[in-house]
């Protein structure tokens, strides 16, 4: 009788695990698709019917609700059957968020009521529980794989929008706002702007309606390309490993896509640091012997060059005229957040501090900023050493832990015999680009607010998960 209800309970377990997985694809997919901007209703009129609701408005908070399902989906179907989670350093991490969610708290005591906003502590709650969920579901590597697919798919479609902008909808957009502000073209609506005193914040509307960037559909072309950071290791990934044709055509098709618009994008920071991850993936390959050294040694300089290429043709000589206004910019940005920090180091400012403080404490003549670009400072201004210390443990802790597994990799290499088998021990592509993908996110929120955007945030907590998994036996090699 104990074993008959033992089966029974881990054939619920199993039925709601693969319900939990089915659903954390779904969301996968529509991330770089629906939730690509930091705020609800950004740019987007008020729907006039079920379907436009659904489809245009709170798109966070769609999200926010599709990740409780899976939590609960998750936590039902560990208590009913073995336990499968990620081990200690999803524990670790967990605590992480919960210190962070904490220091949140705290630090928004001393706000007025007007000024808190609970929709950031629960964004902020529902990655802490997606990055549990996504170290329960997809550590295996068959599971693991098929939600890259996922990423990819919708990737696909998000940098087919950003190409589909250089194209003509970018113009066609200037036009629309014109015309929904009252004017013939967009010429005469400038013109109807400039002739009077205006806002910093219209200043950077109209910086954006002129320019060539795109943003696929995501609000920010930098924002593009911190999702395109994520998604190009996992196409690398699998067209490297996947045992299906199909998978590795539409890594071939993600990964070229994806160079595409992010090269339309002229996101700086973006190139750069792809450019380096992707070199540190086959590095890592490299290592581990699963390329040869004349493989590795073709490709990385192809990505260094193809990197530098993309540099080049976006702006040419006016690059490093750029690269000085956005670093003069960020450092600006960094230079008075650390003067906010050191006002009230230890409780933070409570959420939207910067926000608040920046006008204030910003040089005459800086630009305009709601956010500091980089979220170890943006932490330690709104939420102090709580929100600081959580932040790090959430992100650090299990990135540290996957860099010094893979890391340890070298010293298994495997014998002549196994070797012939076309098998290996110790390397997957798929941890590996989960490793370098999730590196690459930390460092661009370094310079930009990626954390912010659920687009983003989503899948990288999803390759953090992968790559902080222990990894199977035995993976094949590449083709």
């Amino acid at each position: 009788m104990i074993g008959y209800n033992t089966t029974v309970n881990i054939r619920w377990a199993d039925i709601l695990r693969t319900g939990a997985r089915v659903l954390a694809c779904l969301l996968l997919f529509a991330a770089p698709l629906k939730f690509g901007i930091a705020e609800a209703g950004i740019g987007v009129d008020m729907p006039k019917s079920a379907g436009e609701f659904i489809f245009f408005s709170f798109p966070n908070t769609i999200a926010h609700g599709m990740i409780v399902v899976i939590g609960i989906l998750c936590s039902v179907a560990l208590l009913t059957g073995k336990r499968e989670a990620g081990g200690g350093v999803a524990f670790w991490a967990g605590a992480g968020w919960a210190v962070l969610l904490v220091g949140m708290l705290w630090a928004d005591r001393t706000l007025p009521p007007e000024w808190r906003n609970d929709d950031i502590r629960t964004q902020f709650v529902v990655y802490g529980v997606w990055f549990l969920c996504a170290a329960t579901l997809f550590a295996d590597e068959q599971a693991g794989r098929a939600a890259a697919v996922c990423v990819i798919l919708g990737g696909c479609f998000a940098s087919i929008t950003g190409i589909q902008q250089s194209a003509g909808v970018l113009a066609a957009t200037r036009e629309y706002a014109a015309m929904e502000a009252g004017f013939a073209n967009f010429t005469a609506y400038t013109n109807h702007l400039f002739s009077t005193p205006i806002d910093p914040q219209t200043v950077l509307w109209v910086k954006k309606l002129t320019s060539d960037r795109v943003s696929g559909t995501f609000i920010y072309p930098n924002a593009l390309g911190g999702f395109i950071i994520v998604m190009l290791p996992l196409c690398a990934a699998i067209v490297a490993g996947a045992p299906m044709r199909l998978m590795r055509v539409l890594g071939g098709m993600g990964f070229v896509l994806g160079a595409v618009a992010l090269f339309l994008s002229k996101s700086k920071a973006s190139i750069a640091i792809a450019g380096v991850m992707l070199m540190a993936l086959i590095w890592l390959s490299r290592r581990a012997g699963a390329t040869s050294r004349r493989t590795a040694v073709v490709a990385a300089a192809v990505c260094a060059l193809v990197a530098a290429a993309m540099l080049a043709g976006g702006y040419g000589a006016r690059l490093d005229d750029r690269l000085r206004a956005t670093g003069g910019a960020r450092i600006e940005y960094w230079r008075a957040a650390a003067t906010i920090i050191g006002k009230k180091p230890v409780r933070g400012w409570g959420t939207g501090g910067f926000t608040r403080l920046y006008p204030l404490y910003r040089r005459k003549g800086a630009e305009d900023a709601r956010l500091a670009h980089n979220v170890v400072l943006n932490l330690w201004t709104d939420y102090g050493l709580l929100g600081l210390l959580g932040g790090a443990m959430a992100l650090a802790m299990p990135l540290g832990v996957a860099w010094a597994r893979q890391l340890r990799q070298r010293s298994a290499l495997p014998s002549a015999p196994v070797a012939a088998q076309g098998a290996h021990p110790a390397f997957s592509w798929l941890h590996a680009a989960g490793l370098v993908a999730a590196t690459g996110f930390v460092l661009h929120c370094l310079v930009d607010f990626d954390f912010n955007i659920m687009g983003i945030t989503v899948p990288a907590l999803l390759a953090l998960a992968i790559a902080s998994a222990r990894q199977n036996p035995t993976t094949p090699h590449a083709r």
